[in-house]
């Protein structure tokens, strides 16, 4: 997969969160913003510092291309068969850095996630979902509770795919600061007021 995201394909990624000094070794690209993020769960934040970070570590269903305009990721196709379903399909091969395998199963994990109000997220957009079907391995019809047409533009940010068996392994707590997923850097570490670190997804 290619787009905006490739300008630091390849490199280690590091954010620090003092002044950067410009000398860094090659292949290292430094990013400095003034704050740490509060968390690096993709999907409990409505921060500048958690996506800044978050999108480097995680893909969504759709993105804006350099052109602003709405087009598949994680996704191949998609689109709206009734004013309240849509429908995915899904990009094939793709795997999680833990290695978990991407496909409808996930993707209806991860939407659901973001939907259910007793998970006390702090991203609210999504939950207009009721629920979302499988239809089969890399297809799913995403189902609102009423008509909702910026769907696809919400999913551009808000969409983060997440690992299951990950998510569901670990507390809220170690998952605020562990983050797992598909795009081109994973997470090395966060010291805290200080830096966090990431380093090319070779997979991705």
């Amino acid at each position: 997969m290619r787009s905006w995201k490739t300008w630091i394909w390849g490199a280690a990624f590091v954010v620090l969160l003092a002044p950067a000094a410009w000398a860094a070794s090659s292949g290292k690209v430094v990013v400095a913003q003034g704050v740490d993020p509060t968390t690096l769960d993709p999907q409990d934040h409505e921060e500048t510092p958690a996506f800044n970070v978050l999108l480097n570590i995680y893909d969504t269903l759709l993105v804006r291309d350099k052109d602003l305009k709405i087009t598949p990721w994680l996704a191949t196709s998609y689109k709206l068969i009734n004013p309240t379903t849509w429908e995915f399909k899904l990009r094939q091969g793709v795997k999680f850095t833990n290695g978990e395998e991407f496909d409808a199963e996930v993707a209806k994990f991860s939407l659901e996630r973001m939907a259910n109000p007793a998970n006390n997220l702090r991203m609210t957009a999504l939950r207009v979902i009721d629920h979302v079907e499988v239809k089969d391995k890399y297809t799913i019809h995403i189902v609102t509770a009423k008509p909702f047409p910026v769907l696809d533009a919400q999913l551009t940010l808000r969409g983060a795919m997440i690992p299951p068996r990950y998510f569901k392994e670990h507390d809220k707590a170690f998952l605020a600061r562990n983050p797992v997923g598909t795009g081109p850097f994973k997470f090395v570490k966060w010291v805290k007021d200080d830096q966090i670190e990431l380093e090319a997804n070779e997979q991705w």
